[in-house]
């Protein structure tokens, strides 16, 4: 049986919750398919995640790690495709820390791709009219630094494969701070969509989901 480990955040930015974390704490043990997800919660902050995710990585060894994170402006769910080794944090993270204008690695690569199959995520979602969309940039925040290390630390373990998806503010921060937001039922249900088709070896969607601009 495979093993996908989903992580999620915990809240920032003075929030109460954080929507990746409420999501993938109710995938925590399920079984979808073939595969067995472990959930597991990171800090919001610069200097611990890289270090969370490897022991979770090491512990775990998964077959696919699917990061999520929380995008307050969103109304659609953003399957990203690049990670930038570039940090430049608006606000400060959970530990006061506000990196400007940073590599995460120094002499890194200057972004990575995500190796999960990220276009037939996105049309697998689609075709259960979700909204969903193919993104092309995960922000400069600590969400890009996961994700870039997440695909650094793959470059050591070449049977797994990874990604990152940003989801928006559950309906509870919708309430409380005004968001856009999708309810957290609708994105676990696109959550187990794109587990399902991890699991089925096709080819990845040659169709276009580019963006003009």
């Amino acid at each position: 049986m495979k093993k996908v480990l989903l992580t999620g955040f915990e809240p920032f930015g003075g929030q109460v919750l954080n929507a990746s974390w409420c999501a993938a704490q109710r995938l925590h043990h399920t079984v979808i398919d073939n595969a067995t997800v472990i959930a597991a919660q990171l800090s919001c902050s610069f200097h611990k995640t890289h270090g969370e995710l490897k022991q979770l990585i090491s512990r775990h060894q998964p077959d696919v790690v699917l990061c999520l994170g929380q995008a307050s402006n969103s109304s659609v769910i953003q399957v990203e495709k690049v990670a930038l080794n570039y940090i430049d944090a608006r606000i400060a993270d959970n530990d006061g820390v506000q990196p400007i204008e940073q590599p995460i690695i120094n002499d890194g690569p200057n972004a990575y791709f995500a190796s999960v199959p990220v276009k037939r995520l996105v049309t697998a979602v689609q075709a259960h009219q979700i909204p969903v969309s193919l993104s092309y940039s995960a922000g400069t925040f600590v969400c890009n630094q996961l994700f870039y290390l997440l695909m650094h630390e793959l470059t050591l373990h070449p049977q797994m494969i990874g990604g990152f998806i940003h989801v928006p503010a559950c309906e509870q921060q919708r309430l409380l701070h005004q968001h856009p937001f999708m309810s957290t039922a609708q994105v676990v249900t696109a959550l187990k969509i794109m587990i399902q088709r991890l699991q089925q070896p096709q080819d990845e969607v040659t169709q276009s989901l580019g963006t003009l601009y």
